[in-house]
């Protein structure tokens, strides 16, 4: 294979969270973090955050190749760009890649990498995600991680600052009670595969509770970060808006497109933005 070909499957790895997780995480980290712009800590930050992200992948993909041949036939494995034993080599040593990587920035990244990993064999080794509230914990826990590893790699030993830490904090209690946006448009490829998840489980309830989510959660970004009325009531709206999507619109592609909207309205940058 030649490197651009290389490239590209990799990308195809991670492509369904270049829109979810690398790029909301990059912005979050550059507006958050308690330094200047610095070009070189953003792409340390930005390769600790893909390489481990891969890492994850690499194992997802491996457990969930039936799901994927139903619902993201364009990735790697069921695309047949690449094969199940190469992708098995690249799982394992990509845990390393990713320690060696973190420790080099510190005990603190270390740490986090070390948990993140864990977190992962936890969710697709030991088949946590095939449970609803094993899914749900490991999913809120992990996405917080990579906000934090990524923000500690940009401060470059630095403390992070307060919003940030408060901002991670509050982005895990919204992924812990509305991630399961997510699942929506994969039902058919989890029943296919055996997973549950919360809208299998709770086919009307797990809608209703993502617009109730939202605007709690919409209501708790403006009490601790007020954009100002105008803005704060916008935001109210929208995330309204969102909920009702999911509670009116449930065909695949109307998911599809409402699980776009949530990671817009959930933009993890927005409360910070409005910080005093």
């Amino acid at each position: 294979m030649s490197i651009l070909s290389v490239c590209y499957t990799l990308i195809l790895f991670v492509r369904s969270d270049i829109k979810t997780i690398l790029l909301p995480v990059s912005l979050f980290t550059l507006i958050t973090a308690g330094r200047p712009w610095d070009p070189v800590g953003a792409a340390n930050a930005s390769l600790w955050l893909l390489v481990h992200l891969l890492q994850f992948n690499f194992s997802n993909q491996l457990v969930a190749l039936e799901e994927d041949i139903c619902n993201k036939p364009y990735r790697p494995l069921p695309s047949r760009r690449i094969t199940v034993e190469t992708v098995d080599h690249l799982r394992i040593g990509a845990k390393f890649v990713c320690l060696v990587l973190s420790y080099g920035h510190g005990h603190k990244v270390f740490y986090t990498s070390s948990t993140l990993i864990v977190l992962c064999m936890l969710y697709n080794e030991a088949d946590g995600a095939r449970f609803v509230i094993a899914r749900t914990i490991l999913n809120a826990f992990g996405v917080s991680l990579y906000f934090m590893g990524t923000i500690l790699v940009f401060d470059n030993h630095r403390d992070s600052h307060t919003t940030a830490v408060q901002a991670i904090l509050v982005n895990a209690g919204v992924l812990a009670t509305t991630l399961h946006a997510q699942d929506f448009r994969d039902i058919k490829g989890d029943l296919q595969s055996g997973r549950n998840t919360i809208p299998i489980s709770q086919p009307i309830l797990s809608r209703y509770s993502i617009l109730v989510g939202l605007i709690f959660w919409a209501k708790v970004f403006n009490v601790q970060w007020s954009f100002g009325p105008i803005a704060d009531g916008l935001f109210i709206f929208f995330s309204f808006w969102v909920g009702i999507r999911y509670c009116l619109l449930t065909s695949v592609r109307d998911d599809t497109l409402s699980y776009r909207w949530y990671n817009v309205c959930l933009e993890p940058s927005c409360p910070v933005l409005g910080k005093n």
